[in-house]
């Protein structure tokens, strides 16, 4: 094994420390890995194993953008199909909106959508299809007061284009503590220090 395929358990053993000289060695013998295949004294490191997750687990602007498409469309069709059914059944208020009254009902089905999947699922139909969810700040499931929160926020005027560029992180996720992050990134959260974690990787 080479020193590329060492580090890959290397920087996420307990067993490891940083030297100025050297970069990552052993702790326990202050060399470089020598083992072949898997090392005996390996042990997971769980707090570098987040620090490293936090950065694969970032979602882009283009993805923020396609979730924002797909659960566009779908709130469209929600409510067209909800239009016709309310029309079929003779449902007489569906007939008389004034065009208030018709944004606020485009709000209305807007906000619900969100909330009950976000809050139930940690998802929506865009996020289903792009693999991420929605989580709080440390990574577990938001309360019901943060999907509120989050939702409501959405119908801000250019919300919608708040997440674009840097880490693509809208107001609708700072004003509720809230994050999109990869499927498969989601983990139970860690009461991480990362002053204590640098100063582990810096110890000689």
């Amino acid at each position: 094994m080479d020193r590329k395929a060492h580090l890959l358990f290397c920087e996420k053993c307990v067993n490891r420390k940083f030297i100025r000289e050297k970069g990552i060695v052993c702790k326990l013998t202050d060399e470089y890995a020598d083992f072949d295949g898997y090392c005996p004294d390996f042990k997971e490191n769980e707090l570098a194993l987040h620090k490293l997750a936090k950065e694969n687990d970032k979602v882009g602007g283009g993805i923020r953008f396609a979730n924002f498409i797909i659960d566009r469309i779908v709130h469209a069709g929600i409510v067209f199909g909800l239009s016709f059914f309310l029309a079929m059944m003779n449902v007489s208020f569906i007939y008389n909106l004034n065009r208030v009254e018709e944004i606020l009902f485009d709000w209305s089905i807007y906000i619900l959508y969100y909330i009950v999947l976000e809050y139930n699922f940690q998802i929506s139909v865009g996020k289903l299809i792009t693999k991420t969810v929605v989580v709080d700040s440390d990574g577990n499931k938001p309360t019901l007061k943060a999907i509120v929160g989050r939702s409501f926020t959405r119908i801000v005027p250019f919300e919608a284009f708040s997440f674009l560029g840097g880490e693509a992180s809208g107001w609708h996720d700072k004003w509720s503590n809230t994050k999109v992050i990869k499927r498969n990134s989601m983990k139970n959260s860690f009461n991480e220090d990362s002053d204590i974690l640098d100063q582990e990787f810096m110890t000689d």
